[in-house]
């Protein structure tokens, strides 16, 4: 279906996080929030193990089993996302869901495979650890909460 035929068909687009969502659908943005909720709180544990495998000496089978639960709960968000209709809002959020699996999968094989030749050098390079991509996911977060609470819905319900 065509830009102009969703709009048609769902009603005047709004921009949330700058991307053009139909808030007629939603349910897109009550999913979505289901899903962002989930990736901003695993970024506490990402950072945990993040900040542990950055460190110089052996890393615990704990700290293992904290990284495969965080890289697993993000993979698990993003197969959620596949699943969602193409639009521009889950295109971002499946990005920045990437994004953090994938830079904890990083820090992990950095942290198990003991490159301590060179660490100075990898550390320069993760001096925001999760960085920007973890604050702009917090802001998608909660521009769609905001949306969806301050939506006025046509059929005179509030989403639940």
């Amino acid at each position: 279906m065509s830009d102009d035929a969703d709009q048609s068909a769902a009603g005047s687009p709004e921009s949330v996080a700058g991307s053009v969502v139909f808030l007629a659908d939603v349910r897109l943005l009550r999913a979505l929030s289901t899903i962002l909720r989930t990736a901003v709180d695993l970024q506490r544990d990402a950072a945990r193990v993040i900040d542990a495998c950055l460190e110089p000496g052996g890393k615990t089978a704990d700290l293992a089993r904290l990284g495969g639960r965080v890289t697993s709960g993000y993979f698990r968000l993003r197969e959620q996302l596949r699943s969602m209709p193409d639009h521009p809002l889950v295109r971002e959020v499946d990005a920045l869901v990437n994004y953090h699996q994938q830079i904890v999968e990083q820090a992990m094989l950095f942290g198990y495979r003991g490159f301590d030749a060179g660490r100075e050098k990898v550390l320069r390079g993760w001096s925001d650890r999760l960085g920007a991509p973890a604050q702009r996911l917090r802001d998608v977060y909660v521009e769609v909460q905001r949306r969806l609470a301050n939506r006025e819905y046509q059929d005179g319900e509030r989403p639940g």
